[in-house]
């Protein structure tokens, strides 16, 4: 395949696989049962399969994640408020807790 071909392969595989991805955002994902779940990972095997990749990875990456998510998505479905990015907890905790100290971090060695 000379380069142009692997420019146009390359752009079909991001704008495919992208598309895919937009559909797991947190707010999707708070409202997915594990059927819903499935399906999504069920979904980018066949994008995959489409493009002439292996899903063998895929599948077993959603096997393992599944095992969590199983447990995890009750709970998201119930609290779908909950942050869900990288530090969405700590950044949570650290607006409600700051406001508390605020004016009494003079007494703690290590507060923020």
């Amino acid at each position: 395949m000379h380069h142009a071909g692997v420019v146009a392969f390359w752009n079909l595989f991001k704008d495919l696989i992208q598309a895919h991805l937009r559909k797991m955002r947190g707010t999707d994902l708070a409202k997915m049962d594990m059927q819903a779940w499935d399906k999504w990972w069920s979904d980018l095997a066949d994008v995959l399969v489409k493009l002439g990749c292996d899903p063998a990875l895929i599948r077993a990456r959603h096997d393992k994640l599944s095992v969590g998510m199983r447990q995890v998505l009750p709970h998201l479905n119930k609290f779908p408020q909950l942050p869900l990015s990288t530090g969405g907890l700590e950044t949570l905790l650290s607006n409600r807790v700051k406001p508390l100290l605020a004016g009494r971090a003079h007494g703690f060695a290590n507060v923020e």
